[in-house]
């Protein structure tokens, strides 16, 4: 998914998509899609064989941007919902964990399971950090993700989103910048892991809601995009083609004057008297 995400919007990526393949069991692939599959099995297998952190990397970034393709979120009450909950958890097994089980269930977990469900930065990239590797779930990139994505497609529903500078995607990119940053220089400094949704919430979620605050589209954000929008715009598009493009839209009623002039050259046609004859013959014959 990450590979083929960066290929495909290439000269590259278009040449490839041009190439197909007939692929038994699995009908036509083109190149492009053949490649990608074989680069991603080479990141399994090598991620398998070496367990090396580049390759986790690249699992862990590509669940990341497939979930965020595949999940949509419709409006900002579901994101509001969905990262409330998760910053409540997220603080809760980090911090407070401890004392109840006895030792920090997240990064126990963490620890424990060997699997491309983490980033994994090595300390010669984080040489303020005691341990040897620094770990970021990717619930810290995905979820917040989610909402980066859902404000993207907000800002494109907007009539004025061409008018402005800085819309709800620059914002809210911003804002996990720096709570990523505030969550790096926290565990630096207290040398203790900490849940980055406790500054990953605030960075995305609460400067999205504070500038539709100071914008006056809480409501709008609340409500989310509306999917008969498109429709609406359709129709009204529809409505504003002027009357001669209308009939040249219209077929129907060109097919009825077609067969009526059809009906009319039949019954212009006049018929052969001996075929007329017979035709009567076998009529009286039959009764």
């Amino acid at each position: 998914m990450l590979v083929y995400s960066v290929l495909q919007p290439t000269k590259l990526g278009a040449q490839l998509s041009r190439t197909v393949f007939q692929v038994p069991y699995f009908g036509d692939l083109n190149a492009l899609e053949l490649s990608t599959v074989v680069i991603g099995v080479l990141a399994v297998l090598i991620w398998f064989v070496t367990r090396h952190w580049f390759a986790n990397n690249i699992l862990g970034m590509s669940i990341c941007m497939y979930m965020m393709t595949v999940v949509r979120l419709p409006s900002i009450k579901v994101a509001a919902v969905l990262l409330t909950l998760l910053f409540a958890y997220d603080i809760f097994w980090v911090f407070y964990s401890e004392p109840i089980f006895g030792k920090n269930v997240m990064v126990t977990a963490a620890k424990g399971l060997d699997l491309p469900i983490k980033l994994v930065l090595p300390r010669i990239l984080t040489p303020c950090n005691l341990n040897s590797y620094t770990m970021l779930g990717l619930g810290d990139i995905a979820l917040p993700g989610l909402l980066i994505v859902f404000v993207r497609r907000f800002d494109l529903s907007l009539p004025q989103a061409k008018q402005r500078s800085v819309g709800y995607f620059h914002v809210c990119v911003a804002g996990y910048a720096a709570g990523m940053f505030t969550c790096f220089v926290v565990l630096f400094v207290f040398r203790a892991a900490q849940p980055a949704l406790l500054y990953l919430v605030p960075g995305t979620l609460g400067t999205v809601i504070l500038t539709g605050l100071l914008r006056g589209e809480v409501v709008a954000l609340w409500h989310g995009i509306i999917p008969n929008q498109h429709s609406s715009h359709d129709e009204n598009a529809q409505d504003s083609i002027p009357e001669e493009d209308n009939a040249v839209l219209e077929v129907e009623p060109l097919c009825t004057l077609k067969n009526d002039a059809k009906n009319e050259n039949l019954d212009g046609i006049e018929m052969d008297p001996a075929h007329e004859k017979s035709l009567d013959e076998g009529q009286s014959h039959d009764m």
